[in-house]
């Protein structure tokens, strides 16, 4: 277990700190949440469900990683500690710690997962709005949730997505209270915006070049090695999978690496 969590040694974490800091910015946002991430990331990837006292230092050394000192990190265990999301046994050769079931799934809530299934009716949908200009704020919270929800952005005010969005933005809009008229129009099966041809608007709107470069610097990263920093592997390949719409694989481009990097990453947990 040492060998694989303590990977990442001292003057090798100076080079990768602030990278990996940046990257976990972007997966998990509470210290909280970063010390599950990295307790899971530690305990699955090697086959186990605890972190021992003899690797515990290794194992601080990752949640610092995420941009945390050490007391803030004692206080986030104590607290996980009490919410029952970690879990300590006293044993004769010391402590361990455990993510309990609820850990599990609080932690796997916060971060994208590779979804293997990707139904589609074959249509693709547009949201257009038009909200009052003293709402400025509320428009901001529906671009910031339409690009969550994995809309692409064609031009100010109309965004579209090839699933069907209209029941879960009613409700975001509802629960927001958000001014104006959202409307959500579907295209044909054959339909198409401008002279540009579907799937070179799709490549265009969702930026596959760039995504695809970085799925392919993480699969020439970890392809050849055996031994990683689970931390290290996780947050860099997250870190790109949150960016990825996940469209229907039927429109994402032939020559994309998304599938192959899932299958690098999937292979340090099997």
């Amino acid at each position: 277990m040492g060998d694989i969590v303590s990977l990442v040694r001292s003057n090798q974490r100076s080079q990768v700190n602030k990278e990996l800091s940046s990257l976990t910015n972007a997966v998990v946002d509470t210290v909280m949440d970063a010390v599950l991430y990295v307790t899971i990331n530690a305990v699955t990837t090697i086959g186990a469900r605890s972190i021992s006292q003899l690797n515990y230092r290794d194992y601080e050394a990752d949640v610092l990683l995420c941009r945390y000192n050490s007391k803030t990190i004692r206080r986030a265990i104590s607290n996980l500690l009490s919410k029952k999301y970690l879990h300590k046994n006293t044993t004769q050769t010391g402590i361990s710690l455990d993510i309990t079931q609820e850990g599990i799934k609080r932690i796997r809530a916060h971060i994208p997962s590779f979804r293997e299934k990707r139904p589609w009716d074959g249509y693709l949908y547009l949201i257009s709005y038009d909200i009052p200009v003293q709402s400025n704020i509320k428009r901001n919270v529906l671009r910031e949730y339409l690009q969550k929800i994995g809309c692409g952005k064609l031009q100010d005010s109309l965004w579209m997505t090839p699933y069907n969005p209209t029941g879960i933005i009613d409700s975001f809009v509802d629960e927001q209270n958000i001014p104006g008229t959202i409307l959500v129009s579907k295209l044909g099966k054959d339909g198409s915006i401008g002279k540009e041809k579907r799937n070179a608007l799709i490549e265009r709107l969702y930026g596959y070049t760039k995504l695809n470069q970085r799925y392919d610097e993480f699969i020439k990263m970890y392809s050849n090695q055996k031994h990683v920093s689970p931390t290290q592997l996780s947050i860099e390949y997250h870190a790109v999978l949150k960016d990825d719409p996940q469209l229907p694989f039927s429109l994402e481009p032939e020559w994309f690496l998304a599938k192959k990097a899932y299958d690098v990453f999937r292979s340090f947990s099997s």
